[in-house]
């Protein structure tokens, strides 16, 4: 054979292994982390970064590090939750120096693949970042006020540095001091930087629930209950649902005890071994649906509401994951925000709390038709069949906001719109309506008046909005582009777990 034909024969493979080797694995490159940033137009991230005069060593081609960059929407959040202006932020300089650094990661540049659940990524600010796995991608976590952000665009290459762009502002513990075992952050540095390790966590339960200052009242429980030798052992494999200071003392509140009266309860081991799972899962091995047996026997239920956070459900009621995947020896532990009653149990049965017995219909539509005072409601869904069809089944697994009659007649005389014209517009009709549903079971009032602040954003069935949820005195609110409204009578089962929540506002998108 001669070369050039054996040349010609191995062309079609040599042809292969190019197209392998050039797909495209990373989201963008550029020179340097100051240009990918103006590229991508992060605005306030750039002016941020600029103010705290580290925009120079960014602008470094041979930078190694992974940034998290938050999009200008995510910025735009964060000034509301701190009810802040930009100038207000950019106006205290230690903040926003703590807000920055806490996004930069020295001397690894991190692409997606390398991050696995469980990862604590120590940053430039001195504390550090969870990785979980969200639906196969990994999430980021901060402090429990800011809970997750997601990435939007990721492995953007900027010289030896890698950004991924997300969707929150991730807050550091702002009341936190130093560790004075942990070493100081590594500098930027420029040199290549080393395979990317994973820091072994060798705390055991009891060490990580003492180092908390929210769980020092679930800390006196272990103590009295006698559990404290077992949960100091590092190689235990647990799953732990730790209440907060704040959930136990809504717990003594609702039950009306002290609390060294629930310290020196026969009950207390009983009540603590209903948030042990001897099994150590990551939320990103839990599922909707899954059922969880614990050490005291019964099981707890887990769901994935629309806004990626976890509602833990017990025999009595129901709690939201605050902070997850904390790491403790070979166990993990979630914080919640509420104690988890197992069934059949009072703290003080002479004066038990009233049951609240709330309505309950085969299905959402079912709900609609026989709750009062919702004609308009129906008149406008009627003209939609599918929503119709789709309420009417008892596996639509959602919850509805429901103006009441008052509330639509309200924003009719109000927009000067008759209800001819409101259900000639079907589009714009299906909008508004989809505005005021939320996929996902079991948003209860008791779950919507337990969110943390990180998820006063409740995404809607319209697809790219959300409702901001409050909650004063009891009452709950839900704030729109346009309107709010208050719930005035809810929990009203429609089927499964679905609820019907009746407001007294109409709530409108803008598009």
């Amino acid at each position: 054979m001669s070369p050039e034909r054996s040349s010609f024969r191995l062309l079609p493979w040599m042809v292969m292994l190019l197209a392998v080797c050039s797909t495209p694995l990373v989201s963008g490159k550029y020179v340097s982390i100051m240009e990918a940033i103006q590229k991508l137009r992060l605005t306030t991230l750039q002016q941020a970064l600029t103010t705290l005069q580290i925009s120079t060593p960014l602008a470094n081609a041979t930078v190694v590090l992974t940034m998290l960059a938050p999009t200008e929407a995510a910025f735009d959040n964060l000034l509301l939750n701190l009810r802040l202006t930009k100038q207000q932020l950019f106006a205290n300089p230690q903040l926003l120096r703590d807000v920055i650094t806490y996004h930069l990661i020295p001397g690894t540049a991190y692409t997606t693949p390398l991050l696995t659940e469980g990862m604590r990524l120590p940053t430039q600010q001195g504390q550090t970042v969870s990785v979980t796995i969200i639906q196969r991608s990994p999430v980021f976590q901060g402090y429990p006020f800011d809970n997750f952000a997601r990435i939007t665009k990721s492995n953007v290459v900027a010289g030896k540095a890698i950004l991924q762009v997300v969707d929150r502002v991730l807050l550091p513990n702002m009341n936190a001091s130093p560790a004075p075992v942990s070493p100081p952050p590594p500098p930027l540095r420029t040199s290549p930087p080393p395979p990317p390790t994973v820091n072994p966590q060798t705390y055991s339960l009891y060490q990580s629930i003492s180092m908390i200052p929210e769980l020092t009242s679930l800390l006196a429980a272990i103590n009295a209950a006698g559990l404290a030798d077992v949960l100091k052992n590092p190689a235990l494999t647990f799953t732990l649902f730790a209440p907060t200071n704040a959930a136990f003392n809504q717990l003594l509140a609702a039950q009306g005890i002290t609390l060294q009266a629930l310290l020196a309860h026969p009950a207390l081991a009983t009540i603590l071994t209903y948030h042990i799972i001897p099994a150590a899962l990551s939320t990103g091995q839990m599922n909707s649906g899954q059922i969880l047996g614990t050490l005291q026997g019964g099981g707890l239920t887990t769901t994935f509401i629309s806004s990626g956070a976890l509602v833990v459900t017990g025999a009595q009621n129901s709690a939201v994951a605050l902070t997850i995947n904390i790491v403790a020896g070979a166990s993990f532990m979630n914080t919640i925000g509420q104690v988890l009653m197992p069934p059949g149990l009072l703290l003080n049965p002479p004066s038990p709390p009233p049951p609240v017995v709330y309505p309950s219909y085969n299905n959402l539509m079912e709900a609609l038709t026989l709750t009062p005072d919702l004609s308009i409601m129906r008149s406008l869904l009627s003209v939609n069949p599918s929503l119709v069809a789709m309420l009417s089944s008892p596996a639509a697994n959602m919850m509805i906001l429901a103006p009441n009659d008052a509330a639509w007649n309200a924003y009719l005389a109000q927009t000067k719109i008759t209800l001819a014209a409101l259900i000639g517009n079907i589009n714009r009709l299906v909008q508004v309506l989809s505005y005021h549903s939320a996929s996902g079971g079991g948003l209860s009032m008791e779950v919507l008046a337990t969110f943390p602040p990180a998820n006063l954003q409740l995404p809607t069935s319209l697809a790219g909005k959300s409702l901001i949820i409050t909650t004063t005195n009891g009452a709950i609110t839900f704030k729109g582009d346009q309107g709010t409204a208050t719930i005035v009578s809810g929990n009203i089962g429609g089927g499964g777990r679905s609820y019907l929540h009746v407001v007294n506002g109409v709530l409108i998108p803008r598009m």
